[in-house]
């Protein structure tokens, strides 16, 4: 699939993969696989143990047993950063347009658009619209101005001198060896909060500004540059 191009509102543009149709059919299986073990382990005992009571103890149960069914979608992308449990095994996750995190307010449209896409129809709905658009896109993503893209793996900072210690290692960058300690040590905080926070708009802005500063351009993805030019740095300063 053919990778999104977003313009943020400072005029960056950032580059995202999109999921595959297939991981995300594979993401919603795993959740429903999630649910049915919610549904086999926590549903069942709950109900057997006060099976006979009173309505009123009942009916409480039974609200609080089926709850996770109805919200499981909303709270889980709420409060995991855009990821429900098989997101998370697919290393995708729930992005805005803009490369922003979405706000409350898309949360909620793609968790009731959900009902639409998945459960009034079938997934196959959600599947076909997401087929035959560019961004990746269910209708409730449209809806809310967002799509699902794939996440890069987090790379260790351990990593980082691994590649410019072989001899036959050449620097993409040579101009990376004007840039100062000072200048480096940023790189290196930026590249870690990234790992912690996932804040696209913060790499893209990062790498936009080390081109600018040594007046090269490069194809590769803003973590990959980023990384290269230490590399690089690393290499032309112990060499």
């Amino acid at each position: 699939m053919q990778a999104i191009k977003v313009q943020t509102t400072q005029n960056v543009h950032l580059y995202f993969t999109p999921a595959s149709v297939g991981d995300r059919l594979l993401a919603y299986l795993i959740d429903s696989v999630v649910l049915i073990a919610w549904f086999l382990f926590v549903i069942l005992v709950p109900i057997r143990l006060v099976e006979g009571m009173a309505d009123y103890i009942l009916y409480p149960v039974y609200i609080v047993c089926f709850l996770p069914f109805i919200f499981y979608d909303l709270l889980c992308e709420l409060f995991f950063n855009g990821q429900s449990i098989g997101k998370k095994a697919l290393s995708i996750r729930v992005m805005k347009l803009d490369g922003t995190k979405p706000s409350l307010k898309a949360y909620l449209l793609r968790w009731l658009f959900l009902l639409i896409d998945t459960k009034m129809f079938t997934p196959a709905v959600a599947l076909v619209v997401i087929s035959v658009g560019k961004k990746s896109q269910r209708i409730g993503d449209i809806v809310a101005g967002t799509t699902v893209v794939k996440i890069s793996p987090q790379v260790s900072f351990d990593d980082i001198n691994t590649t410019f210690e072989e001899d036959t290692y050449e620097p993409m960058f040579p101009e990376a060896g004007n840039l100062s300690d000072h200048d480096v040590q940023i790189i290196r905080n930026v590249l870690k909060k990234y790992t912690q926070t996932e804040d696209v708009l913060m790499l893209s802005q990062a790498a936009e500004r080390v081109k600018t500063v040594l007046a090269v351009s490069s194809s590769l993805e803003d973590e990959a540059f980023l990384r290269k030019i230490i590399n690089d740095y690393n290499h032309i300063h112990t060499h």
